[in-house]
């Protein structure tokens, strides 16, 4: 039952109460007169009415107290740092939680400032933090999150505090976050940063970018982006390992961080790529300076694990407002410096120009392009004889591709296959040319020529993927190996993997024969030559160009034909078009010729003709 809470209700309930009891108590009295018996009656209820407030006030009492008890308790006891704050910030109370936080004995932090435990940066935010606490206009907790500096540790706190209805003193609540704070910060990390080299991954970098160029946009003034990418990474990881790759691309960030200046933001896209973007350009000629400086200081040799390496770097540069005006159009200009770059033989830097531009999307246009030339049936294939020098009897010829565009006519070999390389197109292509080779020579062979061979190029990318046996295919055709000679660079031989060496014998092993193109242009060894089973050896056409008897390129020539023969190979000259050439190179002893002197890359119908 609910018992009245109302004074009134309580005096008439205690009134009733007195009266039952002096009912029973009293006796009759007849000789009493009725006024004496009221007058005794009321004073007995004054009495006990007195006795019964008296008890209900000492329970009351006792209730509050019991109250107060708990209440200091859970205070003191509580899971959370609590402090009684006075306007001014000082403290008057807390309990047991909050002198733990502050690491001091909770008695001893009366009358001291909750400021003096405040990190100097926020003491201005918790300053004002107090005063909305106090303000009369704020009613309801007021929040704030700061950083308290207890001894040499620092802490992150939230505080919740509401102020009495006096504005005396106000209860402020206050949490350890410093585990989530540590915990967001992992997670920022991680998100925006490259755990390698700790620069900026692209996601930050993108974003500085943006902000860069809004920036420069209000100020107007302009800024430079540069895109780095390393030259020949590639072989460092793939010869001396990826562990040796990741310390080079330490070291390197640390090399490009002298380079620049503290508001530059260098960053880490991924890969062997690294960007950097300069804004504020008071001197356009700065850009020059530190793309100079970052070239200059990987010219010197990175020791890393008892191991010299030497790289460099193609620098892409593109500048705001000049090349482009907005964030997708400044990073394809700088890309496309960049590759510009590395096209002109790496180790320098670009600047964008229009040109490079038109340059892009004519490749564009050819990646579109050649993804349908195969389907709709736009290449063919050329044969150019190479010719017995000793006889001037022909035995062989080399498969030639060319494209014939629908709108732009016949496309060179030397426009598209670079193209075709770069988007791994060239290895559908590379197959549909063997076997176009392959029914070719089957034919002439059947039409009195049984031991005719053509050389078809196979490239780098070829070797790296699984394709159809070129033996097997022959072998189903009714035809032998040597019909085929596959011709290789000296490129290919710079991977030493165990996947092409096996393939370079199976080669061997079927009776195909191997021939090393542009001999003495590339970057192959003498080793390699020994190592491997190499049938021909074909001199570049830079060194026959210009053949004279007693000229420099004769005197290579001589030598490379006398070290081939000692090694059991024999030699195709390339790019003959004088008979003085053809000469020299027969009395030198060259094996074989190719050239425009005895006929021009033809049609496998032209090419019957020259029998």
């Amino acid at each position: 039952m609910k018992k009245p809470s109302d004074p009134a209700q309580i005096a008439a309930g205690l009134r009733q109460r007195v009266e039952r009891r002096i009912s029973v108590k009293q006796e009759t009295a007849e000789d009493t007169t009725f006024n004496e018996k009221r007058l005794l009656h009321e004073l007995q209820v004054q009495r006990i009415q007195l006795e019964m407030q008296n008890e209900a006030l000492q329970e009351a009492r006792d209730a509050a107290e019991q109250s107060l008890e708990s209440y200091a308790e859970l205070f003191d006891y509580a899971p959370i740092a609590y402090f009684t704050l006075t306007p001014t910030g000082i403290i008057r109370r807390t309990n047991f939680r909050g002198g733990l936080l502050l690491d001091v004995e909770r008695l001893r932090l009366s009358g001291k400032y909750f400021s003096h435990s405040v990190s100097n940066e926020y003491r201005p935010t918790f300053d004002r933090f107090l005063k909305r606490v106090f303000a009369s206009v704020c009613d309801g907790a007021q929040h704030c999150e700061i950083m308290l500096q207890i001894s040499k540790n620092s802490l992150w706190v939230v505080i919740e505090a509401t102020a009495d209805p006096a504005r005396q003193t106000c209860l402020a609540a206050v949490l350890d976050i410093t585990e989530k704070k540590q915990s967001e910060a992992i997670i920022l990390q991680q998100a925006n940063f490259d755990p390698l080299t700790g620069l900026p991954n692209r996601r930050m970098f993108i974003d500085r970018l943006r902000q860069a160029i809004q920036k420069s946009h209000r100020a107007d003034n302009k800024l430079a982006l540069m895109f780095l990418d390393l030259d020949h990474f590639k072989d460092i990881n793939d010869t001396l390992g990826h562990d040796i790759g990741d310390e080079l691309l330490k070291e390197t960030t640390q090399r490009l961080q002298t380079c620049i200046r503290e508001t530059d933001t260098l960053a880490r896209p991924g890969g062997d790529e690294f960007t950097l973007v300069m804004d504020e350009l008071d001197d356009p000629k700065s850009v020059d300076r530190v793309a100079q400086c970052i070239l200059h200081c990987m010219s010197e040799p990175f020791q890393l694990k008892g191991e010299h390496c030497y790289v460099s770097f193609s620098i892409g540069i593109a500048l705001y407002p000049d090349d482009a005006t907005d964030l997708d159009g400044l990073l394809k200009k700088a890309d496309q410096a960049m590759y510009a770059a590395k096209q002109q033989g790496r180790n320098r830097f670009c600047y964008f120009t229009p040109a490079m531009q038109q340059a892009a999307e004519q490749r564009m246009r050819m990646v579109n392009d050649l993804h349908t030339a195969l389907a709709d049936h736009q290449f063919w294939v050329a044969y150019q004889p190479i010719v017995e020098l000793a006889t001037g009897e022909i035995h062989k010829a080399e498969a030639l591709l060319r494209w014939q565009h629908p709108t732009l006519g016949l496309i060179g070999p030397t426009e598209f296959i670079p193209v075709a390389e770069d988007t791994g197109l060239i290895i559908e292509i590379g197959e549909w040319i063997f076997h176009q080779a392959a029914g070719q020579v089957g034919k002439w062979r059947a039409k009195g020529h049984p031991m005719f061979q053509i050389s078809v190029n196979k490239s780098p990318l070829q070797f790296g993927r699984k394709q159809t046996d070129w033996f097997q295919y022959l072998q189903q055709m009714g035809l032998p190996g040597a019909c085929i000679a596959v011709e290789i660079t000296e490129g290919l031989l710079l991977d030493v993997s165990p996947a092409v060496a096996e393939k370079l014998l199976a080669f061997r092993d079927s009776g195909m024969q191997v021939s090393l193109d542009d001999f003495g242009t590339g970057y192959s060894s003498l080793s390699f030559l020994k190592k491997f089973h190499i049938d021909y050896l074909k001199i570049d056409q830079n060194f026959v160009s210009n053949l004279t008897a007693d000229s420099t390129d004769m005197a290579l020539c001589e030598a490379i034909i006398l070290m081939a023969h000692k090694l059991g190979m024999q030699v195709i000259a390339e790019g003959i078009e004088t008979v003085e050439q053809r000469d020299l190179l027969l009395a030198a002893g060259c094996d074989y010729g190719q050239g425009f002197l005895f006929s021009e890359p033809v049609t496998a119908e032209e090419f019957e003709k020259l029998f």
